[in-house]
């Protein structure tokens, strides 16, 4: 996603942004958390989630995996609200977590409230002198469906351009210093883009294990793959100086590449719900 200080001028197009007091708060916050937890990889910007009473600022910072993890960059979440900007780090989920974060009915909007609990209140044991008394077990809350849902549109919408992506000698996929854009030809062609994920597509996973160099264009599955065909919008601005995604399935995100220039990212502003009406849109 997007570098929130570095490249908030790109935003322009995507129709949203932050106030002053969300951007020097979670500016300060940033700083802060990457002090406290020495992290190796800066912080950078996820994107906002627009909830009814406070809406959700989300950052990430990479960490480089051990081989026995996998070869792709692990993502660390952290969640602020609009009301308090101190970052956070979002749990791990159980599989249980999971579940009934999938449960939760598609249209039910987020609260603003991390705190707030989604299940029922747990019926009180009777006390019994014999034993020890039980901890009482953990609540699923809005903060582990915040976690799950920020997951999935992770999962579906992260993108990179050809060529922002390498394999390393050792198999790890890390970001190319060397990038320096794509083309005015190439950018406005969805077939330059992919999702910046582990490969899901048996050829992308099969090119992981060849031998010698392979091209991101091999291991990365590609959004020209996405079904249904059209899920992606992708469009030039008015000064055809930079190429503009929307995913349709996750209204609200953005994603931009400068043509002919290494800048580029992508930002969420939407309210976390899938768009149940695409089958209708294309």
């Amino acid at each position: 996603m997007v570098d929130i200080m570095k490249h908030m001028e790109f935003l322009g197009p995507n129709g949203y942004s932050l106030s002053q007091g969300e951007r020097a708060g979670l500016q300060v916050s940033m700083v802060q958390r990457q002090q406290e937890e020495s992290l190796a990889m800066p912080l950078k910007f996820w994107g906002k989630l627009l909830a009814d009473e406070a809406d959700y600022l989300i950052c990430y910072s990479l960490r480089a995996p051990e081989l026995e993890e996998g070869i792709f960059p692990m993502r660390q979440y952290y969640y602020a609200t609009s009301n308090d900007t101190l970052l956070r780090q979002m749990p791990t989920l159980s599989a249980e977590q999971k579940s009934l974060a999938a449960a939760v009915p598609k249209g039910q909007r987020f609260k603003g409230d991390p705190s707030l609990p989604l299940d029922a209140e747990p019926e009180e044991e009777e006390a019994d002198d014999s034993e020890e008394p039980k901890a009482a077990p953990e609540r699923f809350r809005e903060l582990h469906r915040l976690a799950y849902t920020v997951a999935q549109i992770d999962h579906d919408v992260a993108v990179t351009p050809k060529g922002a992506m390498l394999m390393e000698a050792s198999r790890r996929v890390v970001p190319n210093r060397y990038f320096e854009g794509l083309s005015y030809e190439a950018a406005g062609n969805i077939r330059n883009y992919f999702h910046c994920r582990g490969p899901e597509t048996p050829a992308a996973a099969a090119a992981l294990t060849r031998k010698g160099l392979v091209s991101d264009a091999d291991f990365l599955d590609p959004l020209a793959g996405d079904r249904p065909q059209g899920v992606w919008s992708l469009t030039r601005d008015t000064t055809n100086t930079m190429a503009c995604l929307r995913s349709l399935a996750w209204p609200g995100y953005f994603f931009f590449t400068q043509i002919g220039s290494g800048e580029h990212g992508g930002v969420y502003f939407g309210t976390g719900l899938p768009n149940t009406d695409l089958a209708f849109m294309l």
